[in-house]
């Protein structure tokens, strides 16, 4: 006995292969659906330290009460320590470079596949060639950069800077973007800082180690900080309407 295709039945027939089609979709491999996007700072300021004893001590010793904001209008950023001549009243100074990124477009859940954090260089001081390291840190961010976000934190990684050629500096990020995306987690602060303060004083110059970065003010995009995400948009669309096309589908074939 044959059944007669009614419309009814069609639309089921149509339910069910859809819903297919979505959960097939779904499980598409996921360099097949990556979107990589890039973010500059929505603000970024360097933060001043200077050491409560000023001139003539050995070892410096920096107290980490910031108290002097460079602030967002700038478009170079520090992350240097300055020592001052021991012939002269002027303080020793360390300097750090906050950035915070809105991140809000990435989808909560998504999955991040890499991130990176670059940053270009205007100028590199070595102190008698001495190498330094740059330390990133991350810490809680709430869209604005403040004196308060010069200390504390995580440390992330660190890269060693061994020559004053002026070529881009990145980090890998991926870890930290993949905890706060799967969150939901919209802001991101990454603070750059010396590692090394010199121990000694050198009485005929100033001794200036560390580097000056360009930041989110400068009239080069090119040269701004960047984060850079390669991500893949959180599936649960797809698998709920298919979800719901599958419930419509049963719903229908039980009434008949």
């Amino acid at each position: 006995m044959s059944h007669r295709t009614t419309p009814a039945r069609l639309r089921l027939r149509f339910l069910s292969n859809l819903a297919f089609t979505l959960v097939l979709a779904s499980a598409v491999p996921v360099s097949a659906q990556a979107v990589t996007i890039s973010f500059i700072p929505v603000s970024d300021a360097s933060g001043q330290d200077t050491e409560p004893n000023q001139m003539n001590s050995s070892p410096i010793v920096f107290d980490d009460v910031y108290t002097f904001l460079h602030g967002d209008t700038s478009s170079i950023g520090f992350a240097h320590t300055l020592i001052q001549p021991q012939n002269t009243n002027s303080p020793h100074q360390r300097w750090r470079f906050p950035m915070e990124f809105d991140i809000s477009a990435i989808p909560g859940g998504s999955i991040v596949n890499s991130a990176t954090l670059t940053v270009t260089p205007a100028s590199i001081f070595l102190f008698e060639g001495s190498p330094f390291h740059l330390d990133l840190y991350s810490y809680t961010a709430d869209g604005t950069v403040t004196l308060s976000d010069m200390t504390g934190g995580s440390a992330l990684s660190s890269v060693g800077i061994t020559t004053t050629a002026l070529s881009t500096i990145s980090f890998d990020v991926t870890s930290l973007l993949s905890t706060l995306v799967s969150g939901s987690i919209d802001d991101v602060g990454l603070r750059l800082q010396q590692s090394e303060v010199p121990s000694s004083l050198p009485a005929f110059a100033a001794n200036v180690t560390g580097i000056e970065l360009f930041t989110s003010n400068d009239s080069t995009p090119s040269r701004r900080p960047t984060l850079t995400v390669d991500y893949v948009p959180e599936p649960t669309t797809g698998l709920l309407l298919a979800a719901g096309l599958i419930g419509l589908a049963v719903s229908g074939r039980n009434k008949r």
